[in-house]
């Protein structure tokens, strides 16, 4: 008559094990949030009041402005200053658009996760 075992360690097993182990002791992820904007004057308080509602904690978030001929960064500022939110604003001197200048965000963050939202994006509900 053979014999199975019930249980059988593997490496897979044992590197799921590690995998839960070392997600029980991070549990604190830094969650950084990149808006890249041009002209979202119409747009932007939707986006940062849709981003307060989330249930995610997020450390900073950061509006990547490239040029705009609106008033995009000061409606920001001003519903930042009224809500207590946390932003920081980086306003581009020329119109180069959205990829390169979330690239170099991206490289000089240290962020554990980066959340890159359009400015005419509306959250409903994200769980994390």
């Amino acid at each position: 008559m053979a014999f199975m075992p019930w249980f059988t360690v593997t490496p897979t097993t044992l590197i799921c094990l590690a995998g839960y182990l070392k997600k029980a002791k991070y549990v604190d992820t830094m969650v950084d949030v990149l808006i890249p904007t041009y002209n979202e004057e119409r747009n932007i308080l939707l986006c940062l009041e849709s981003l307060k509602e989330q249930i995610f904690k997020y450390r900073k978030v950061l509006l990547i402005d490239d040029n705009s001929t609106d008033r995009t960064v000061e409606i920001a500022k001003g519903f930042a200053d009224d809500i207590g939110m946390d932003l920081d604003v980086i306003v581009r001197r020329e119109h180069v658009g959205k990829t390169p200048a979330l690239k170099f965000e991206a490289r000089s963050s240290d962020a554990d996760v980066e959340f890159v939202l359009d400015g005419d994006t509306v959250l409903t509900l994200v769980l994390i």
